[in-house]
């Protein structure tokens, strides 16, 4: 919900803080005109091109415990990160002098600025908390030698830190078995692995293994998680967080959970190996891909086909992957089936298989993300909050950095109507977790105005654009954005407007009596027919779309499908500042004796209101529009959205077709000609009344009447003539006659032909 920027660029917040009314669902002032995701992401230019330097090293011949895959692992590393853009310096079997000169003759290069990475492949011990990386050639026989015959890794981060550069990545693939363990074991301060360290700002250490752990050197020409590192680094458009996150799951399926990798991070940039190509290739090409690799694909492979509606597809793989040996794998094909079946509306089944989960796993955040959809879905709206919370909490973790995120969008949908900052605190860690999720980019764009940050929310709009330019919701929240800074700049208009809304409020709160013989020029032509619609009530599950502020999007993605048929709607900005001078909520609203009150002081004949629901993977809108003369419905009818990502414009276009043919069915333009010349006619109907060129009319002409018992009941219309416009102002048109069966007069009636 985007307000209007102060002159000088600030917007405002029109927004009542605590109010839950139907006006803190709307754009202030009125101007809402209108999970797994792709790998989508976009480098600023400055960043594209910015210097990137590392320093390799891969120290396998060691005289005493020698490695098998260090050197491959260095040179590897190496290939790919030149293929990245980075003028890397690579050292293989390095000594102790070589090492110290090439980390200064790096920390030198840093100072030019932009990116930098130390990789080491090696043994690596950690003594009194500090963490030494073991040169080829140095005969270290006792602890007190390794602080002067080895090289601290401390060194590499003083040296990151004075050149004072925008990002900067350690990673250590050290923690291998320890070639000193005899030496180990007779001193208190050498353990296993290595020690933790905090990773200063900016910046990013990894370890191949939790520190204190140690990972075999492998068998193979590269170690497991040199595989995994690559084969994710070469995933184009990946941020440097999540190819990390990757890396840690699939090292830990490839090793049945027996190394676990583990990540320090500061960052505060944002930062691609590759950014992304419609025409890059997005597997690994260094290295052959790892199982782990592959089975992750599977898993989020039939995520999209959930997210798509192919449930059939998605739950062949779930259930795969569910009777496989592999512990880690099957949990996550028991949570994918779990999410099939409330897919498929079987809220019961889903929350008795993700009970059944969490009994056995009571760590999994997916499993509790569905129970707390499946309880909200049962109308445990209490339960379900609980265990969404449970979802996006601390004590639950997730497989993929985008499931944690999903939790988190799920539980922001519901803090968002009883407390705006936690929604855009929860957004926010969704936005860390998942860096491509265009969801909750935008859905912190919605919570941050709210909260009265809409420079804040225009940038996080502005940066899910550039993550995905065609996602449908954030062209509408950026639409919105643009004509509320067009419409400020109509200032006579904003006058207007508010001085307008205390007499319509006064009115409201006492109306009038209504005239006798209100609307119509004469008993046959048609008034002009003005339309208003109302807030959409937002009823879809937590987290079903991952978007909020759809109840304000789809309203006025309406408005505008109805705006471009050349219908008359009730303005946006009037209607919203009535509706909070009224202090009317989402619950009044809903009463159709209310409607019919409101339509009448705004002078609407049809008052549109409707409920979003979830069906499925998708949306699914209940439209209703009420007649304020007849106070009869006029319409009732129900649209449903594609599965496959919530687009408010293609919804919006399918509730306006019905509108239409509501309007056509029940409410025929009817009109008279004003003056004819040959073969052009003027007719009193224009632009107010919906007319557009192209519109054909038949012109009638009073025939034989109908009679019962000698009193005349009515006449038989005849047509006489067609009418196809040409031209149309506001209160009248033009247009071609044709098909002429009688001589054309003044005053003559009209009706518009049925297409």
């Amino acid at each position: 919900m985007f307000t209007l920027p102060r002159p000088g660029g600030f917007w405002l917040c029109a927004l009542q803080r605590g109010a839950r009314s139907a006006a803190a669902l709307l754009w202030a002032l009125g101007l809402c005109l209108a999970a797994v995701q792709p790998a989508r992401a976009v480098l600023a230019p400055a960043l594209a091109n910015e210097p990137r330097h590392a320093l390799v090293i891969g120290n396998a011949a060691y005289a005493s415990a020698p490695l098998l895959n260090a050197s491959n692992d260095a040179r590897a590393v190496a290939k790919v990160l030149e293929k990245a853009g980075f003028k890397v310096e690579l050292m293989v079997d390095a000594s102790q002098p070589q090492m110290q000169k090439a980390v200064t003759r790096f920390g030198d290069r840093l100072k030019a600025g932009g990116a930098g990475l130390f990789y080491f492949a090696g043994h690596g011990v950690q003594i009194k908390g500090r963490n030494f990386m073991l040169p080829v050639g140095s005969d270290i026989t006792r602890e007190d030698e390794v602080p002067y015959k080895a090289v601290d890794v401390q060194q590499v981060l003083d040296k990151m830190d004075t050149a004072k550069n925008r990002i900067n990545m350690v990673v250590l693939d050290a923690c291998r078995d320890n070639p000193f363990a005899g030496m180990a074991r007779s001193t208190r301060s050498t353990s296993a692995g290595l020690s933790p360290l905090d990773a200063p700002i900016g910046s990013l250490i990894a370890f191949a293994t939790a520190p204190g752990s140690v990972a075999s050197d492998g068998k193979n020409a590269n170690g497991l998680y040199t595989q995994h590192l690559l084969a994710n680094i070469e995933r184009p458009g990946t941020p440097i967080e999540e190819v990390f996150k990757r890396v840690r799951l699939g090292v830990r399926l490839d090793s049945n959970g027996a190394q676990v990798p583990w990540e320090s991070t500061s960052l505060e940039g944002d930062f691609y190996f590759f950014p992304p190509s419609p025409t890059a290739k997005t597997g690994p090409t260094t290295l052959a891909t790892p199982p782990g690799v592959e089975q992750m694909a599977r898993v989020e492979r039939a995520y999209e086909q959930l997210r798509q509606g192919q449930l059939d597809d998605a739950e062949r793989i779930f259930r795969a992957l569910a009777g496989t040996s592999h512990a880690e794998l099957a949990w996550m094909g028991r949570e994918g089936l779990a999410e099939v079946l409330l897919a498929r509306g079987d809220s019961a089944g889903a929350l008795a298989a993700a009970n059944d989960i969490i009994a056995r796993a009571p760590t999994r955040s997916a499993a509790y993300l569905t129970r707390g959809r499946a309880l909200a879905a049962q109308g445990d709206m209490a339960a379900g909050q609980a265990a969404l919370q449970q979802a996006a909490g601390p004590q639950t973790a997730a497989d993929f950095g985008w499931q944690k995120a999903n939790a988190l969008l799920a539980a922001g949908q519901v803090q968002r109507q009883q407390n705006p900052q936690q929604a855009v605190q929860s957004f926010q860690r969704a936005a860390r977790e998942n860096p491509l999720s265009v969801e909750a980019l935008s859905n912190l764009a919605v919570a941050l105005n709210e909260s009265g940050q809409p420079l804040q929310a225009r940038a996080m709009l502005e940066r899910a654009q550039a993550l995905d330019p065609s996602d449908a919701m954030t062209l509408a929240l950026m639409r919105q954005m643009q004509e509320a800074i067009a419409e400020n700049q109509d200032r006579a208009r904003q006058q207007f407007i508010d001085e307008s809304v205390k007499e319509l409020a006064a009115r409201f709160r006492n109306p009038p009596p209504r005239p006798a013989a209100a609307g119509a020029p004469d008993d046959w032509t048609s008034p002009a027919l003005a339309i208003s619609v109302l807030p959409f009530q937002d009823q879809t599950l937590p987290g079903s779309t991952g978007r909020v502020g759809l109840e304000s999007v789809v309203q006025q993605e309406l408005i505008r499908e109805l705006q471009a048929r050349g219908y008359t709607i009730v303005e946006r900005r009037l209607l919203d500042k009535v509706l909070a001078e009224v202090k009317l909520g989402s619950s009044e609203l809903a009463d159709q004796d209310t409607q019919i009150k409101l339509g009448r002081l705004l002078a609407a004949r049809l008052m549109i209101s409707g409920t979003l629901n979830s069906q499925g993977q998708g949306v699914a809108a209940s439209l209703r529009a009420i007649d304020t003369e007849t106070t009869q419905l006029a319409m009732v009818k129900s649209e449903r959205g594609a599965a496959g990502g919530f687009n408010p414009a293609a919804l919006a276009a399918s509730m306006a077709a019905s509108v239409a043919q509501t309007v056509a069915d029940k409410y025929p333009l009817k009109g008279r000609i004003v003056e004819v010349d040959g073969t052009q006619a003027i007719v009193n109907l224009g632009k107010k009344h919906g007319v557009k060129p192209g519109q054909q009319f038949n012109v009638l002409s009073r025939g034989e009447p109908i009679e019962l018992n000698g009193r005349i009941l009515g006449y038989r219309e005849t047509r006489i003539a067609q009418v196809t416009v040409t031209e149309v102002q506001d209160l009248l048109s033009f247009g071609r006659v044709a098909e002429v069966k009688a001589p054309l007069e003044k005053n003559q009636r009209l009706i518009a032909r049925k297409e």
